[in-house]
Parts: C-alpha cells; sequence; structure tokens
C-alpha cells in the first residue's frame, strides 16, 4: 500500500440563490394585509362621521354691524351762581319733580364760564352737508343713462336702489323745515334759575323730566336725537368722548347742570348695504343682539345720508350702556328660521334643483329635492315633508330622522354608501 492516503472527493454543492419571488410575494401580501387594516379603520371611524340623522332645529340669520346711539335728551343748564350741592347719583333713575341740586350764592367770586368755540365746531363738522345730496343724486341720475347707453343692464338695479333711497330722504327733509333749519337751538335744552340768586340765597333744582340721570354730555345732545337723524354727518361722529358737568362752584349763564335721557327712547342707526334696504323696509320687527343680551327692536325709517345707507332700529328696552356711548358693536338677527336643521355641505344642486343625498334601506345614495328657507355658513333650515314648486307642483322631501350625508358633492345618486 502506498504511503500517501486517499484524499476523500468532495462534492461540489450549488450555492444557494435568494427566493426574490417569495419575497415579493410576501411583502404583497403583507401590504394587501395592511391596505385592508387601514380601509377597515377608515370605514370604521371616519365613514360614521359623513352622514347623521336629520332633525328639526332653528337658525338665526344675523349680521354684525357698528352703530349710533340715538337717545332723546334734556340737557338743564341754569343761570344761578353759586356753591353746587348734588342730591342724585351718576346712573340713578330720577321722577319728574326729584330735588337733583342745590345752588348757594355764599358772595364769593365764581370761575369764568368758557366760550362756545369748541361747540360751534362740532355743529358744523356734524352738520349734513344738503349740497352733497342733490349732488350725488344728479350723479346717480347721470350713471344710469351711462348704463343705459352701454346696455350695462347688470348695474342699472343696484344703482336704481341707490337713487330711490336718497330721493326718499331728500323728501323727508323737504318735509319737515326744521330739518333744513340751523338747529343751534334745540327742544333737548331746558334752562332754570333765571331770577339769579342774591347772596344768602339758595336755589333748588329739580328734574324736569322722568329719566335716566347723568352729569357727563359729550357735546352731540342738541344734535343725535331721533327727529334729526337726516339732518347729521356721521362720519363725524367720535367715539365716546365727554366732559364731566361735577362742579364745586357754578358761574350759571345758561351753564350746563345734568342731563336726562328719556330711556323710552333710544335708537341705534345702522349702517347697511343698499342691497339690504329693501329687506329692512319690509320688516317691522327685528332683534338685536348687544353683548349677551337680546333686545327687541322696531324698525323705524330706512334711509340714505353721506354716502351712507342706514336703518334706525327703536329699542323696546334699555341697557345702560346704550346711556353711556355713541356707538356700540351689535348683531341684527333679520330671521328665526325653524324646520328641519341640515349641514349645508349637504347640500347639491341638480339641474337647478336643490337637494341631498338620502341613505335609503340599501345604502345607496337616493337625490332628495329640499327647498331652504334660510341659511348661515354652516347650517340650513328647510321645509320637511313636502313643499309647492311652481312648476313640479307638490314635492316630497326629507322627513325627520332620515340619514344624509355630508360632503355631498364627493358621491353622486346610485353610490353604495358605506
Amino acid at each position: 500500500m502506498s504511503s500517501h492516503s486517499k484524499r476523500p472527493i468532495r462534492k461540489k454543492t450549488k450555492k444557494r440563490r435568494p427566493y426574490y419571488g417569495r419575497i415579493i410575494a410576501t411583502l404583497l401580501i403583507f401590504g394587501l394585509i395592511v391596505y385592508f387594516v387601514v380601509k377597515l379603520g377608515i370605514s370604521l371611524f371616519l365613514d360614521q362621521h359623513t352622514s347623521y340623522l336629520v332633525d328639526y332645529g332653528s337658525l338665526d340669520i344675523k349680521k354684525d354691524y357698528q352703530a349710533v346711539v340715538v337717545r332723546n335728551e334734556l340737557l338743564v343748564s341754569t343761570s344761578y351762581k353759586g356753591l353746587v350741592t348734588y342730591f342724585a347719583n351718576e346712573g340713578e333713575s330720577v321722577e319728574k319733580g326729584q330735588q337733583i341740586a342745590e345752588i348757594f350764592n355764599d358772595g364769593s367770586d365764581l370761575p369764568e364760564v368758557a366760550d362756545e368755540t369748541e361747540k360751534e365746531q362740532v355743529q358744523k363738522k356734524i352738520e349734513f352737508d344738503y349740497n352733497s345730496l342733490e349732488s350725488d343724486i344728479m350723479n346717480l341720475k347721470n350713471k344710469i343713462i351711462a348704463a343705459i347707453d352701454k346696455s350695462d343692464f347688470e348695474a342699472i338695479p343696484a344703482l336704481k336702489e341707490s337713487l330711490i333711497l336718497k330721493l326718499e330722504t331728500r323728501e323727508k327733509l323737504e318735509g319737515e323745515n326744521k330739518f333744513l333749519s340751523n338747529r343751534t337751538t334745540s327742544q333737548s335744552k331746558a334752562t332754570v334759575g333765571g331770577n339769579g340768586l342774591k347772596e344768602g340765597e339758595k336755589g333748588i333744582i329739580n328734574a324736569p323730566a322722568d329719566g335716566y340721570i347723568t352729569y357727563r354730555m359729550d357735546g352731540y345732545e342738541d344734535y343725535l336725537t331721533i327727529d334729526n337723524i337726516y339732518n347729521i354727518n356721521y362720519d363725524e361722529i367720535g367715539e365716546n368722548q365727554s366732559t364731566s358737568l361735577y362742579s364745586q362752584a357754578i358761574n350759571g349763564d345758561d351753564t350746563p347742570l345734568f342731563k336726562i335721557i328719556d330711556q323710552s327712547s333710544i335708537y341705534l342707526l345702522v349702517p347697511i348695504e343698499t342691497s339690504e334696504a329693501e329687506t329692512y323696509k319690509s320688516m317691522n320687527a327685528i332683534e338685536v343682539k348687544l353683548g349677551d343680551q337680546l333686545l327687541e327692536g322696531q324698525i323705524y325709517d330706512v334711509f340714505s345720508g353721506n354716502d351712507q345707507d342706514w336703518v334706525a332700529v327703536k329699542l323696546a328696552k334699555v341697557l345702560p350702556v346704550l346711556m353711556e356711548t355713541r356707538k356700540v358693536s351689535i348683531s341684527l338677527i333679520k330671521e328665526n328660521y325653524q324646520g328641519l336643521k341640515i349641514n349645508v355641505d349637504s347640500i347639491v344642486n341638480r339641474d337647478n334643483q336643490l337637494g341631498v343625498f338620502e341613505v335609503d334601506e340599501e345604502n345607496r345614495l337616493q337625490f332628495v329635492p329640499i327647498k331652504v328657507l334660510g341659511y348661515d355658513e354652516d347650517y340650513a333650515i328647510i321645509m320637511s315633508n313636502q313643499f309647492y314648486d311652481e312648476k313640479e307642483g307638490l314635492v316630497r322631501t326629507l322627513k325627520v330622522n332620515q340619514e344624509v350625508v355630508r360632503d355631498a358633492k364627493a358621491f353622486k345618486e346610485g353610490d353604495q354608501f358605506k
């Protein structure tokens, strides 16, 4: 035997290649599982929020405004000279004949009375310029004629509405001569103590009327009254700048002493769009939201002045803030609708017919026509059960507890809803 042993012969083994097909297949199956799990989750947790049961509700259609407060006020002045003692507190409700103040002439020298220069300046700024009204009327007439010549018929209705309002305002002014007069003196002013006081005498000042008493004045007492609303340049109404009438001693000469506000005659002048004028003209009662308070109001007048259209609202209830300010932020509630309440995004327009998609018994979407009574950005109030259409006659519509979808534009009739 040979000294060299034979080595075993090794068989060559093939190197295994990775199974790419299995890996890809596994990934696809895993991906499909994830897809269906996610879809199921979306179906369970999100789809349930895309439909709802219709129920009855109400909706306030309102708009925010910055209003001017108009009051009937009585500014009480005196010709008495002397030391002043007050018996009524700021903001009290006083009765006619109630003692408000006492003035004692002790013979001492008294301060000089301020001149009227500032008051006269306020008057010139706030009085309305009637020449501008006539100019506006002529300009609107010319614009209407120009629009007709250019066949711009879409612009004519708005121009016509503005012209009508200004013509109505001019008619009101011409019908009341007092609006065209220079109102340097006003019925909103009273003077007491005309005979003066001898040294050592006392003069008693009583309330000449019932109302809310204040010892502050803002210079608008002669102008911001309801019988003068067409005669005012509202752009010149300032922000709540008032002067205190409290004084230890007065020099008479028609010195303002206090003011009484008629609590039964508070008005709000609200600037509106010309397109809103006809709506307010057709209304009588209206609700006014001031802060957290809801006040009942009555439409007193709709008019045009100083390149702005206005609605005057008389309030049935008075809040203290209305006695102390000339401008307030309010909301006018033009309508309070009641009926079936739906989300605005549930509404679609199909062939010029508004409607919603109802989910039927087989979970398919069916178009149901609706008639909208009123709406805001989020909700709409619609008629229930049936409504009358001029072309179609009696139309069946939604009932309470029927299911409708949200985001209706994402669907079409006949879709399966899950």
